[in-house]
C-alpha cells in the first residue's frame, strides 16, 4: 500500500497554526523573485545552502539560469548554467569562481549547492545529493565575507535577470559549516544555531516567505511563484 507522506510545519503565525504540506516555489524566469531584509555576519566566514532544480539543463541565457542573488555588485551570487560553469561571490568581497559542475548532479532534479568559507579552512563550493552525498567542485584560500548589512534577493541578480526553476530550501550561516552540520540540513535539519535566515517555502504569509529561523527576516514576493505541494 502505498501512504502519502506530509511533513508538519507551522504557519509561522506564532500561535501554532494549522499544518500544512511540504511545499517549493517555481519561479517563472520573468518577474518572480523576493527580498530579504539586511542580513548581517558577525564574523568573516560563512555557509549558504540551497536545494534546488532548474526547468532546463543548459538555459538559453543568463535570464533564465540566475538563481540568487545578493543585491549589490561585491556581494551579488548567482548560479549559471550557460556555459556549463557556476559564479559565486555569496557574500564576499571578491567573485570566486567560476566552477565546472559535477556529471553526478542532474540540474533538472532537486539537488544542492553549497558555498562555505572561514579562515582556517578557506572556501570550499560543493553540490550535493539529496543522500548526503558531497561532491567538492572548487576551494581556494579565504575570501573575506562583507559584514555590512544589504538587503538580499532569492531568484534574481543584480543585472535583473530571474531565475526559471524551483527553490525548496535556502540557509544562511554565520559560520563554515561541517561535513555532518551540511549533511543533517540535507537530511531535513533545521541547520545549527547560527543560521541566520532558512527559508521553508512552506511557510507562506500573503506576499512573503516566511524565515523559519526565528530571526524575522521574512522575504517579500515580487510577481506570482507559483507554491506547489510535494
Amino acid at each position: 500500500m502505498n501512504v502519502a507522506q506530509t511533513v508538519v510545519v507551522l504557519d509561522g503565525s506564532g500561535g501554532g497554526g494549522a499544518p500544512i504540506v511540504n511545499r517549493y516555489a517555481q519561479f517563472n524566469g520573468v518577474n518572480d523573485y523576493a527580498t530579504i531584509p539586511a542580513i548581517t555576519h558577525t564574523i568573516a566566514a560563512g555557509t549558504v545552502m540551497v536545494r534546488c532544480k532548474l526547468d532546463v539543463a543548459t538555459p538559453a541565457s543568463s535570464a533564465t539560469s540566475a538563481l540568487f542573488d545578493y543585491g549589490i555588485i561585491g556581494t551579488n551570487s548567482y548560479y549559471v548554467w550557460t556555459t556549463g560553469e557556476a559564479y559565486s561571490t555569496t557574500f564576499v568581497t571578491s567573485r570566486i569562481g567560476p566552477f565546472a559542475t559535477s556529471g553526478l548532479i542532474t540540474r533538472t532534479n532537486w539537488h544542492w549547492v553549497v558555498i562555505r568559507d572561514n579562515a582556517a579552512s578557506g572556501w570550499e563550493y560543493l553540490q550535493a545529493k539529496d543522500d548526503g552525498t558531497l561532491i567538492s567542485l572548487a576551494t581556494g584560500s579565504h575570501v573575506a565575507w562583507a559584514t555590512s548589512p544589504v538587503s538580499r534577493l532569492l531568484g534574481a541578480n543584480f543585472s535583473g535577470s530571474k531565475l526559471d526553476g524551483s527553490l525548496d530550501r535556502f540557509l544562511v550561516g554565520d559560520s563554515r559549516w561541517s561535513d555532518a552540520q551540511i549533511q543533517a540540513v540535507i537530511a531535513g535539519g533545521n541547520g545549527p544555531g547560527d543560521a541566520l535566515v532558512r527559508f521553508e517555502f512552506n511557510e507562506i504569509s500573503g506576499g512573503t516567505f516566511l524565515d523559519s529561523s526565528g530571526n524575522g527576516k521574512h522575504a517579500t514576493i515580487t510577481g506570482s511563484p507559483v507554491i506547489t505541494d510535494f
